[in-house]
């Protein structure tokens, strides 16, 4: 199978799509000291139909996504000393 060279703005994408899903999924932790309001509104997010696609999409990338950073950290680069 020949893979294709990973585009910029496929790797833009998903750096922009993980920096903001972060916050989301480290509120979504157990956090004791979250008052309702903000679970429910956590919970909201989480159920909102595009934020529920774009886990599925992640969920269904994951082995090309892998493969993709394998390939970026096979790049040489100089050593930073």
């Amino acid at each position: 199978m020949t893979r294709m060279p990973i585009s910029f703005a496929r790797i833009t994408t998903l750096s922009l799509f993980a920096a903001a899903m972060l916050p989301v999924r480290l509120v979504a932790q157990d956090a004791p000291s979250a008052s309702a309001a903000i679970q429910a509104e956590v919970e909201a997010i989480l159920e909102h139909p595009r934020v529920r696609e774009a886990f599925r999409y992640l969920e269904e990338n994951d082995a090309e996504t892998m493969a993709d950073l394998r390939e970026l950290t096979q790049i040489p680069a100089p050593p930073f000393m």
